[in-house]
């Protein structure tokens, strides 16, 4: 393995680290304010509209929706399941 891909190798991983805790940090802010929108970028709300569809907190089922604000920014907000 050459410097190079060595290098590649170690910015996707620090690229993905992020993205991870991205997404618990807005999981996180979404539940700790239930009845808030939270604002995050398209990729983000991909990723939390297909491993988060659903959350469970504090004895109350929310289902995960989202809104486009446009250019690339969606809103994620919770919606109590009946």
């Amino acid at each position: 393995m050459n410097t190079r891909s060595a290098m590649a190798s170690a910015r996707v991983h620090t690229l993905n680290e992020r993205l991870e805790r991205d997404i618990k940090n807005t999981v996180n802010r979404l539940l700790t304010t239930p009845m808030h929108s939270v604002r995050t970028s398209t990729r983000i709300a991909q990723f939390i509209l297909i491993r988060h569809e659903t959350l469970f907190y504090e004895g109350i089922l929310y289902t995960t929706q989202v809104r486009n604000i446009g250019a690339g920014v969606k809103e994620l907000y919770l919606k109590e399941k009946k």
